[in-house]
């Protein structure tokens, strides 16, 4: 049986909220560590804000954990940890430390490194848009790499800490957050394949 269909029956909820909920997570790590480049004001704002919204998002998926969670359409959904998802984490396993051990090394631009990561984030979420058949999940793979690209531009700029940080670390962060919280609320939770453009 899949990890996560197992996860989603433990917590009564469907395989898009337990990955939303597991990728709001990865959101408030985002948020966190990023915020650490501002100003002590605005970081301690934004940590405040992210661990709001992910708090929020808990409790709103335990409030309705049972909304929309058929075992009907769980048969439905995608391949959830399946051979193409392990295929897409190895391939972002080994871009995320390849990338980083060149940008830190080598290439001697260590800012850059959130840019990266965010980059290499975000295509993997294109690519798992694929194997899991959900275009929701490729819209926001879309908006993270170009987040990523972005911060890998103004690096070689020699643009701020704190820009690179805002630009692909923070509001990547939100965005997760916020794909969290359109999950929680049940607007990914229909079959997949539907609306695929």
């Amino acid at each position: 049986m899949d990890m996560r269909v197992m996860m989603s029956d433990a917590w009564g909820m469907s395989n898009e909220r337990m990955g939303a909920a597991i990728g709001a997570v990865f959101g408030l790590v985002y948020v966190l560590v990023n915020a650490g480049e501002l100003p002590s004001a605005a970081s301690l704002t934004i940590r405040l804000l992210g661990a709001a919204a992910f708090a929020g998002l808990v409790v709103t998926l335990v409030v309705r954990r049972n909304v929309g969670s058929g075992a009907g359409q769980r048969d439905s959904r995608a391949a959830g940890f399946s051979r193409g998802y392990w295929m897409v984490v190895g391939v972002e396993v080994v871009a995320l430390f390849g990338g980083l051990r060149l940008i830190n090394g080598p290439l001697d631009i260590a800012e850059a490194s959130v840019g990266w990561v965010s980059l290499v984030v975000g295509l993997h979420f294109v690519a798992l848009a694929v194997v899991w058949r959900n275009p929701f999940v490729r819209w926001l793979g879309v908006a993270i790499a170009v987040c990523g690209a972005i911060g890998l531009a103004l690096a070689l700029a020699d643009a701020s800490v704190a820009a690179i940080a805002v630009i692909s670390g923070i509001v990547p962060g939100f965005l997760l957050l916020g794909t969290g919280w359109w999950y929680a609320l049940g607007h990914g939770d229909r079959p997949t394949g539907l609306a695929d453009s």
